[in-house]
């Protein structure tokens, strides 16, 4: 196993100004999770500036980022581009206590990240809470071959967006549902406020 950063099993805030992790690989049974950053047990992983994490591999799920029971704020221009995993290819959360959320003046984005499973951008499961407030999340470009070319919500996750620009823009799920967006067994979809979300130009080869 590779992997250029690693925050596991510590309790702690990382704030990462300027970042950039590139090509790093997780693989191997119990440890393919995470291929760029891999977090969890109450961590909380702050990507500010022009943070990038890109281009990296996981053999499972989070191809950029996995998360278990903690927290991934996106501010500024914070990228998760050009990841590959079975399932969340830019960014997994399987946890209840495990959240995505962006600051009010975010430009954060989330492109041209691939799952060969679900979830292309972001893949949920475990009841874990994406909470976008403010700011504006970019989804584009994302693919899965199977369900949720941008997200993919299983297992009761849910995806909220309260006065937050939330963007879904050119994803595909190639031989499943949700181009955009999928949601699975009892997932929910909550959008709040004044700003409107844009989903538009998303392709599914089944539903949605």
């Amino acid at each position: 196993m590779r992997r250029n950063f690693s925050c596991i099993d510590f309790i702690a805030v990382y704030k990462i100004p300027i970042l950039c992790v590139v090509n790093a690989q997780a693989s191997g049974p119990g440890t393919g999770m995470g291929g760029g950053i891999r977090i969890r047990s109450g961590s909380t992983l702050i990507l500010r500036g022009r943070a990038t994490v890109a281009d990296n591999v996981a053999e499972e799920k989070g191809g950029g980022i996995a998360a278990g029971a903690s927290t991934v704020h996106l501010e500024d221009k914070a990228t998760v581009r050009g990841n590959v995993a079975k399932s969340g290819g830019g960014i997994f959360g399987e946890s209840p206590t495990g959240k995505l959320t962006v600051a009010r003046t975010a430009q954060a984005r989330i492109v041209e990240n691939s799952a060969t499973k679900r979830g292309g951008g972001i893949y949920a499961e475990g009841k874990s809470s994406l909470a976008l407030s403010f700011g504006s999340v970019v989804l584009r470009a994302n693919r899965a071959q199977f369900d949720g070319g941008g997200v993919a919500l299983d297992t009761g996750s849910s995806l909220s967006a309260d006065n937050c620009t939330l963007v879904v823009i050119s994803n595909v799920a190639v031989a499943g549902d949700g181009g955009g967006l999928a949601l699975f067994g009892e997932a929910s979809l909550n959008i709040t406020g004044s700003t409107p979300a844009v989903v538009r130009n998303n392709t599914a080869g089944g539903r949605g």
